[in-house]
């Protein structure tokens, strides 16, 4: 199995430790970023929608991955299968498919834990909105 192409920050790490190279650059930007993450969603919880948000702007990285970087350098796995699977997937779509699923379905069950432990704070604003639409009725 190569951890390149798994979804997920610790094992993108665990890749660069054990078979790539590690950079501090990646380090910062997958560990930093999920650090930040976590105390923005204690402080104003998780919307149930988010791992839809999040899925959109894989699409739109996966995008413009393709569409801006080169071929032979296959940032974000857009370009070809990774050389790991090649065994498994021949065409490159059915891989992208596997993947996007699979990133899905791992972005919906980290949504609906990350809400369950801190479900959406309302704000005296959007309270004000429930009320005063209740009482329009």
């Amino acid at each position: 199995m190569n951890w390149d192409t798994c979804s997920g920050c610790v094992t993108s790490e665990i890749w660069c430790w054990g078979w790539g190279g590690m950079f501090l650059s990646s380090t910062l930007a997958h560990l930093g970023g999920l650090i930040v993450g976590i105390f923005a969603i204690r402080r104003v919880g998780m919307d149930r929608a988010g791992w839809r948000y999040a899925l959109g702007w894989y699409l739109l990285v996966q995008f413009l991955s393709r569409v801006l970087t080169p071929a032979n350098l296959n940032v974000n796995v857009a370009h070809h299968v990774d050389p790991g699977w090649q065994q498994t997937f021949n065409v490159y779509w059915e891989f992208w498919l596997v993947l996007t699923l699979l990133t899905a379905i791992v972005l919906w069950i980290i949504g609906t834990v990350l809400h369950r432990l801190w479900p959406t704070k309302r704000t005296e604003e959007s309270n004000f909105n429930v009320e005063r639409k209740s009482n329009v009725g």
